[in-house]
């Protein structure tokens, strides 16, 4: 019941789905490419950090989008481990302006608008390599 555990479940979560993304990508990537730097005399972490990444480079920015939208709107996994009042994320305090008898429909709308800002922010920064890793596949 405390963040620790929010961080590693989320952590747990999130791994999963980057790894399944990045096998996709890292077997689209040719051997040829591989080969070619190990020829040249490139050791094994260059190869991976100057030929390797690169390459999957639009697939980063895929995986950060998707991970960094599921942590910024997740409200149940928070909701079951979060009992502290000064560690609730946003979309908990969103949910405090509902009650029983008022609903503060003008604050929550206006806080929802901003917290959908920094994920605006994030996508306007990766729009150019998610669109590269969505037309990659057309075009073969």
């Amino acid at each position: 019941m405390n963040r620790t555990a929010l961080v590693l479940m989320n952590t747990g979560l999130s791994v999963s789905l980057s790894i399944i993304l990045y096998y996709g990508a890292f077997q689209g990537v040719p051997k040829s490419m591989d080969e070619a730097a190990t020829l040249d005399g490139a050791p094994a972490f260059r190869t991976f950090a100057d030929v390797i990444l690169p390459a999957v480079n639009p697939m980063t920015g895929t995986v950060i989008i998707l991970n960094a939208m599921k942590l910024w709107n997740d409200y149940l996994l928070p909701s079951l481990v979060v009992n502290k009042n000064g560690m609730y994320t946003l979309p908990l305090k969103m949910y405090m302006f509902f009650g029983e008898t008022n609903s503060e429909w003008e604050l929550a709308l206006a806080g929802l608008v901003l917290s959908m800002v920094p994920i605006i922010i994030l996508f306007l920064l990766l729009q150019k390599q998610i669109m590269s890793s969505v037309t990659e596949g057309a075009i073969k």
